[in-house]
Parts: C-alpha cells; sequence; structure tokens
C-alpha cells in the first residue's frame, strides 16, 4: 500500500509507460520496483544480500556505494530516478546527485523522500531541552543529515535541477485519503509530515 500512494503521487506529475527505464537507488530487496508494471528495471544498493535478493524479483540490480562510486550507466539514460529515505544517510551527497542528473534523460524527473526527523512532538521539546531528540527513534542512529522541506528543495536547485513539487508523502496521514493529505502534504509539511517528497527534472 505505500509504494502504490508514492506511485500514484509520482503519476499525478510524471507519465509512466510499460517501456520507461527507471532506476531505484537504494532499491533494498526491490519493494517499490516490484509494484511497477515496466519491462526495465534497475536498482542499487550498498547491501550485497539485497541485492541478491532484487536480482531474484527480475530486478537489474548491483551493488554501489552512491556515496563514493558513480553510478554504473550511460549519460542520459533513464527515464525516471528514484531514490527513498537514502539521503539522510549520506554525510556528502554531491556525488550521487551530479550523477542523478548525469544518468537522466534530459527532461527526465527525479523523485526522492527524506524522513522529518522533528515531526513527532518528543523530537521537538527534546530539541528545546538541549537533549538528543531522536532517542525514541532507534531506526534513525543512523541518520547524519536532516532535512526541511526547503533544505531538500535547494540541495536540488543548488545541482542544477528544475523543481516540479516538493512537499509531503500523502501516505504520511493516516485516514484521511489523498485529496486532503496532498493538501496538508503541501502546505503544513513541516509540522505535520512523516517524510518530505520532492519531484524535479533535468532541464
Amino acid at each position: 500500500m505505500r509504494y502504490q500512494k508514492i506511485l500514484a503521487q509520482i503519476k499525478r506529475h510524471t507519465s509512466i509507460n510499460e517501456n520507461f527505464r527507471v532506476l531505484d537507488i537504494g532499491c533494498g530487496e526491490g519493494r517499490f520496483l516490484g509494484v511497477l508494471p515496466l519491462r526495465y528495471k534497475f536498482g542499487v544498493d550498498i547491501s550485497e544480500i539485497a541485492v541478491k535478493r532484487a536480482k531474484k524479483k527480475g530486478i537489474a540490480a548491483q551493488v554501489v556505494d552512491v556515496e563514493h562510486e558513480k553510478l554504473p550507466y550511460e549519460s542520459d539514460y533513464f527515464d525516471l530516478v528514484t531514490c527513498m529515505e537514502l539521503l539522510e544517510h549520506l554525510f556528502d551527497a554531491s556525488l550521487l546527485l551530479s550523477e542523478i542528473r548525469r544518468v537522466l534523460k534530459p527532461g527526465a524527473n527525479v523523485y526522492v523522500t527524506v524522513p522529518n526527523d522533528i515531526y513527532r512532538l518528543p523530537s521537538r521539546l527534546a530539541i528545546l531541552a538541549g537533549k538528543y531528540f531522536l532517542r525514541h527513534k532507534p531506526y534513525a542512529a543512523t541518520h547524519v543529515r536532516f532535512f526541511k522541506k526547503n533544505l531538500l528543495k535547494d540541495l536540488f536547485l543548488e545541482h542544477g535541477f528544475e523543481i516540479i513539487y516538493v512537499g509531503g508523502v500523502p501516505l504520511s496521514y493516516k485516514g484521511l485519503g489523498l485529496p486532503l493529505g496532498g493538501f496538508l502534504a503541501t502546505h503544513l509539511t513541516d509540522v505535520l509530515a512523516l517524510h518530505y517528497s520532492l519531484l524535479a527534472r533535468k532541464p
């Protein structure tokens, strides 16, 4: 359900057909690519185990450390690149964003999500008290970058992308449905969104 809603958000701004070449960066076991009815699905991940599992699903996956290695693809190759819940783990995202821009076809889009780590009230109160604000989120212990909507937008503008959409992920708003969830995702993102999302275009 989560990835179906993400796909619906992408499709509101991007026309996808079965012949698209799609690259998912940080693909894991290929769960998102698995919901795409496409012929050409590619993925990269730092985990050898995850890549092996993705390959069993018919995904052309490779092991790549995207913070330090270039993407093993030709320039102007992909119709869509996705990168979900990854940028917060990178000390320096410059190489990755440059590589995403390189491998995208002119006019093609990249879709990104990152967590809003100060979404919860305990995190905000911890910051005010000068305490470690992720103590109630042990899964976030490897997060080294923290985003707000404008920081995410500025990062992609600095690397030459055109911003199509930046806001939240509608699935963050349980029980509200996509129309209301989409409105809140756009207008009250920093307060209500569990995750930020961005869609940008290579000129």
